[in-house]
């Protein structure tokens, strides 16, 4: 079976999918807040680099050609029933400051991830950080030696 679910708006990480990760369900979507919309994604040739935030695109790729596209959108509690998911073991996001409407189209409460690590660049993180504690989740750890980016949280335990 299924070890796992991917989103990404690229539909040409597919093949990577296939070739190291052969069980994992692959959808070509952007996670947001609404499903069966359209988002503008900005596209870097450092594919890594894309968002659908246009400035933060031109900062990480100055003076490069930025193919701008108009994906599908999709909320992940609509991706996670598609992809026949009701329990989730790890959670991890990196949509390029998209993270806060992604985490709006998504019922934490339900799912109850036991780790999330999510990329929290200056701009939004005090907006995650306040999104997870709303939510009885605390930061367990942060790898600055290694990692700036992300951070990580796991629920609170049941009083």
């Amino acid at each position: 079976g299924s070890c796992g679910v991917a989103l990404d708006a690229q539909a040409e990480q597919l093949p990577s999918y296939f070739q190291y990760r052969p069980r994992t369900q692959f959808f070509a979507l952007f996670v947001g807040d609404r499903s069966d919309a359209r988002a503008t994604l900005y596209v870097s040739e450092r594919a890594a680099n894309s968002s659908m935030s246009k400035q933060f695109t031109e900062f990480y790729n100055p003076g490069k050609p930025i193919e701008v596209r108009e994906v599908p959108t999709i909320t992940m509690n609509d991706l996670l029933d598609r992809a026949g998911v009701s329990r989730v073991d790890f959670l991890t996001m990196d949509i390029e400051m998209a993270e806060p409407a992604a985490l709006a189209g998504f019922d934490i409460g339900r799912f109850r991830p036991a780790l999330v690590c999510v990329e929290a660049h200056p701009p939004i993180r005090q907006v995650l950080i306040d999104y997870f504690v709303r939510h009885d989740y605390r930061i367990v750890a942060k790898y600055l030696w290694a990692d700036w980016e992300n951070l990580y949280f796991a629920p609170l335990p049941p009083e």
